[in-house]
């Protein structure tokens, strides 16, 4: 029997002859305050006042009593009566509605009539007012105080002590009587048969919290609801009720325990138990200390074997229920028996050796990586099957073996991928460079948890002295060279990887335009000073930035050590596309240009407003976690422009020297018609140049890159200025 057996409250199972004695009366009501004696009416007092309090100053009337008297009887008054004029008056004081409330403000005008008098008689009246109003007040409160006079209910045992109708100091006297003061002084003496044990009474030093056991023996019938508590009441008039000891028993366990084990091995028990233990030296399992080559240490089993034994156990719990109940001696009978050795729990064998691997972490500032440990445990499988086929008195060896870590060291912390992005790039031999420069400057640089990664701060002002080239980019919305340019496809990359790291973007802006690079929506222009792309490492571990410009692509990754149970991806919407309109340059038909007619000064390029979507699917069950919006991109539309030439200047006709005309001869009048010449007909009037339809069509698709020539915008106006 362990402690905290007897925790509940139980009948006790020899209580049946116990006398039971008369349960509890309950409480009288309190006596009636007793009325004054009516006094023979006095000669009226002048004025018309009359003699002493009335009452509802505090005392019976006949009226309050049902009794009405006949006229002309005289009135009931108190023997304290006062003289015409002397009776305090407070005119303004409305009349208290209580009986209490009444006697109260009596004894206050009683009270300041006395301060004012100054005389004994009158002080000893005002004495005995008010003790008869503490005497009513002291009624009251007894009648609404505990029910049971505060005493333990009839019918309640604490242990073997009875304690019924006890108050709490009587019943903790009691129970010290039948326990403590008997613990103290009176050994417990076990019967084995033919032996016998004692065990001492000062090394057992067993001892019971005799307030405890008696507030719980107290709180019977006053707990709960009142219907339980009821329950309660007239249960402790039938039966009885215990209080075990066990929940408020304390002794020296370990002694009982030794003397036992003590004679069982002085009685030539032929039963042994299996037995088991660890053979060797235990390894250093840090990770600074690790040696992959010293041997680790095995496991011994002893299997036990049957025979005739003594149950320890059983004479342990006897033992303990006779303190419970106080008394101290313990026959146990039969003691000796063919027993078989108890089985083995090999998982409590595991967890006792076991030491589980300690990954590596951060310090409490989370800029210093602390080394992991290795874990330390057995083949539980391998084990239950060796024991399982083994005889009585064999032995099982089982060898122990290291558990590494997940993350031991911190090579380890930057395992794996959390998140990659990948662009193509071609062509400009220093916008090539501009991106190496840019790559070698973030690779390798380490984002501790909670510490925020700034693009323009680790790069720093991009300049010639760096190394970087004068390639295009965008500087005050025109597309010119500028030292450092084309970087922001190194940022767009990394931003990229930041959204499937998971790690929690601060800062970005989208380009002005489309980049012809990376899908809309996932873009991050940058420019020294501002706009920056910015990020916080959100996570419990470090992570570390790895980027390439090689080959034709730039690759930016985020490693870390992920512990997380979903995947990320990503997802671009455009949910308005806006076409481009066509403007017209009117040039001389002479430009310097020499722009002709119809020609096509810059391309339209289509506006776009896009939503980029962050989405998590469980990795067991590829079941979607959450979609979430996490930027909205706004790109700017550019109008196609169209040159309109004028027309060239047409050089004007020759005219004929002017004669004087000559009078023609008289002639006689023609027999035949004149022939007469048709007029010349006018050239067609030059018909307007045919205009070359808009580049781009209202009704553009969502994964529209537009061509991005030397003239083409590529990026945000604050692109990479010098």
């Amino acid at each position: 029997m362990s402690k905290g057996k007897f925790s509940d409250p139980r009948p006790h199972r020899d209580l049946e002859s116990l006398p039971i004695p008369d349960p509890l009366a309950p409480p009288e009501p309190p006596s009636e305050i007793p009325t004054p004696s009516p006094k023979a009416p006095e000669a009226p007092l002048p004025g018309g006042v009359e003699q002493g309090p009335t009452a509802d100053a505090g005392f019976r009337s006949p009226e309050r009593d049902g009794y009405i008297p006949s006229p002309g009887a005289p009135k009931v008054q108190p023997d304290l009566q006062f003289s015409a004029g002397e009776l305090p008056e407070d005119e303004d004081d409305e009349e208290p509605d209580g009986f209490l409330d009444r006697a109260l403000a009596w004894g206050r005008r009683a009270m300041d009539f006395c301060a004012k008098n100054q005389k004994v008689v009158m002080v000893t009246a005002c004495a005995a007012a008010l003790l008869l109003i503490a005497g009513i007040i002291a009624l009251i409160l007894v009648s609404t105080a505990d029910p049971y006079g505060g005493k333990i209910l009839s019918g309640v045992y604490v242990g073997d002590t009875y304690v019924g109708g006890m108050k709490k100091g009587e019943a903790v006297s009691a129970v010290n009587a039948a326990t403590n003061d008997r613990f103290d002084r009176e050994n417990m003496v076990i019967d084995l048969d033919t032996t016998t044990l004692s065990l001492s009474a000062a090394n057992v030093n067993a001892t019971v919290d005799a307030k405890s056991a008696v507030q719980a023996a107290y709180d019977y019938g006053r707990t709960g609801s009142q219907a339980e508590r009821d329950q309660a009441y007239q249960n402790s008039l039938e039966n009885p009720y215990v209080v075990e000891l066990g929940s408020y028993l304390s002794l020296n366990d370990q002694y009982i325990r030794e003397v036992l084990n003590t004679f069982l091995l002085d009685t030539g028990n032929t039963l042994t138990q299996t037995a088991y233990g660890l053979e060797g030296t235990r390894p250093e399992l840090s990770a600074d200390k690790f040696d992959p080559a010293a041997p680790c240490q095995t496991l011994v089993i002893t299997m036990g074997q049957p025979g005739i034994g003594i149950d320890a156990d059983q004479i342990h719990a006897l033992v303990l229920d006779a303190y419970c109940h106080s008394r101290f001696t313990v026959e146990v009978t039969d003691v000796r028996h063919e027993s078989e050795p108890e089985a083995l729990d090999l998982q409590k064998v595991y967890d006792e050796f076991y030491v589980a691997p300690v990954n590596a972490g951060m310090d409490s500032t989370n800029t210093r990586v602390i080394p992991g440990s290795y874990g330390y445990d057995f083949d539980l499988e391998q084990a239950a099957e060796a024991v399982a086929r083994a005889d009585y008195g064999e032995t099982v060896r089982i060898p122990m073996r290291t558990i590494e870590p997940d993350i031991l060291d911190e090579s380890k912390l930057y395992r794996d991928v959390l998140g990659e992005g990948r662009t193509p790039y071609s062509g400009n031999g220093n916008r090539t460079t501009n991106l190496q420069l840019a790559c070698q400057a973030l690779d390798g640089v380490i984002v501790y948890p909670g510490k925020t990664f700034s693009f323009n701060d680790t790069l720093g002002k991009r300049t010639a002295d760096k190394g970087y080239l004068a390639a295009p980019g965008y500087e005050s919305g025109e597309l010119v060279d500028v030292v450092g340019g084309g970087i922001c496809q190194v940022s767009s990359t990394l931003y990229y990887a930041a959204l499937l790291s998971d790690m929690e973007i601060l800062s970005r802006t989208p380009h002005s335009y489309p980049s012809s690079y990376i899908e809309k929506g996932f873009d991050a222009t940058v420019s020294w000073g501002s706009p920056d792309f910015t990020f916080r490492n959100n996570g419990t571990l470090p992570v570390r930035l790895e980027a390439r410009a090689a080959e034709g692509y730039v690759t930016v990754r985020i490693l870390g050590a992920d512990s997380r149970d979903y995947s990320v991806k990503l997802e671009s919407k455009t949910v308005k596309a806006i076409a481009p309109e066509v403007e017209f340059e009117d040039y001389a038909y002479d430009n310097d240009e020499g722009y002709q007619d119809g020609d096509i000064i810059r391309d339209g390029v289509t506006g776009y407003s896009v939503e980029t979507y962050k989405i998590k699917t469980d990795k067991a069950t590829g079941a979607q976690l959450s979609r979430e919006l996490i930027g909205y991109s706004q790109y700017k539309t550019v109008n196609q422009v169209i040159a309109r030439v004028e027309e060239a200047p047409t050089e004007p006709p020759t005219e004929a020297p002017t004669e004087p005309p000559t009078e023609a001869p008289t002639q006689p009048p023609a027999t035949e018609p004149p022939t007469t010449e048709p007029p010349a007909t006018e050239p067609p009037a030059t018909e307007p140049p045919a205009t070359n339809p808009p580049a781009s069509d209202p009704s553009v698709p969502e994964d529209f890159k537009p061509d991005t020539p030397a003239d083409t915008p590529k990026s945000d106006e604050n692109l990479e200025a010098a």
